[in-house]
Formats: structure tokens, C-alpha cells, sequence
């Protein structure tokens, strides 16, 4: 589980990781990332046995062209560096096994295509699922067992008179269980995409 008292601001943790002899806030870096980056490329389809070898290609890549790295968070967020680094990583692995797969992703440019490569698209709905089960993560153990049940259960497609049968609540009370986490919780998504995005 993600302390989130630990968690530092992004243009933070980037100024104190482009000094490439800070272990420790390398350590944070990966803790937050290597998922998301993992995410992607399983996504995307690499060989299984090869997918660490990647992730860590991606990694020590990151981890040479942060020190060069001018976060400007006014202008761009970090994500977008990041999704262009790792998008390099996979161009290059595709360019080693498969032309196909490479040509799928958008990861070879067209002639005359103006349409944004499925990468980028990959890499949006990762980060989506990333930051949300982090946030969950966060914020889950302010709510009893019943709340998250509740909410686990509506999160299912179940109907809430359903999940008020199951668990002897009001439906009224369902719906007050739902506002109440989806409150918090679209909260602590905005600020860890802030954050950390």
C-alpha cells in the first residue's frame, strides 16, 4: 500500500532523481512508475519473457536522460516525456522481433498519416487504471467494510437494491456509501495525476 504522507510532488521527486547518486529517491521513483511502465508494455503485447528485460530498458533509459531532463510543469506535464521515452524503448524492441506490431502501435511513422498512433491511447487508459487503483489504494481504509463492500460490489454492475439485499443496508444507504468513496476518491485521483502525471 502506498503511504500517501510519503508521497512527495512530482516536480520534487524529478529534481531530486536527475541526481543520478540519490538511491533512495531513485527507489521512490521506481515504486511510483515501474507499475504504469509494466502496464504498458504488457499491454502492448511483449513476449512474456522478455518483458523484464524491457521494463528495465526503460528504466536505466530513464534513469540516463533524467539528469538532462528540464521539468517545466507549466508548459508539460512529466507523463508525456515519460510515454515519448518509453514509446523509444518499445520502437526499438519491435524493431528487433516484430514490424507488425510496431506498425499496429503507431510506432512507425506513416506517409501522409495525421492519426495518433495507438500507443499514445495504450499509454492514456494504463495511466487511467494506474493512478485510479492507486488511489484506491490510498484512500480505502478510511471507509469500514461495509462502505467498500458496497462499493466493490456497485462496482461490479450490480444493481444497488442488489447490493443493499446482499448486505441488509438501505438503498439509501447504498447510495450514500457510493457518493461518499467516489468523493474521496476522485479526489485523490486528481492530485495523484497531478502529482505524479
Amino acid at each position: 500500500m502506498t503511504d500517501r504522507h510519503s508521497l512527495r510532488t512530482n516536480a520534487t521527486l524529478i529534481h531530486r532523481v536527475r541526481n543520478q547518486y540519490d538511491e533512495a529517491s531513485w527507489e521512490e521513483f521506481v515504486r511510483f512508475y515501474r507499475p504504469y511502465i509494466f502496464a504498458v508494455i504488457i499491454k502492448l503485447q511483449v513476449n512474456t519473457d522478455e518483458r523484464d528485460d524491457l521494463g528495465q530498458k526503460i528504466l536505466l533509459g530513464l534513469w540516463e536522460k533524467l539528469p538532462s531532463f528540464n521539468y517545466v510543469p507549466e508548459k508539460s506535464r512529466f507523463r508525456t516525456w515519460l510515454s515519448a521515452v518509453i514509446r523509444n524503448q518499445v520502437y526499438t524492441y519491435y524493431s528487433k522481433t516484430n514490424s507488425e506490431l510496431k506498425k499496429r502501435y503507431g510506432l512507425e511513422a506513416e506517409e501522409g498519416g495525421d492519426n495518433k498512433p495507438e500507443i499514445y491511447d495504450i499509454m492514456d487508459k494504463e495511466w487511467k487504471i494506474y493512478i485510479s487503483n492507486l488511489a484506491w489504494d490510498n484512500v480505502k481504509e478510511q471507509f469500514s467494510e461495509k462502505s467498500r463492500s458496497c462499493f466493490l460490489l456497485l462496482s461490479e454492475a450490480k444493481s444497488p437494491q442488489s447490493v443493499a439485499d446482499e448486505l441488509g443496508l438501505d438503498v439509501a444507504t447504498v447510495y450514500v456509501h457510493k457518493k461518499r468513496i467516489l468523493d474521496k476518491l476522485y479526489r485523490e485521483i486528481a492530485r495523484l495525476d497531478n502529482e505524479l502525471g
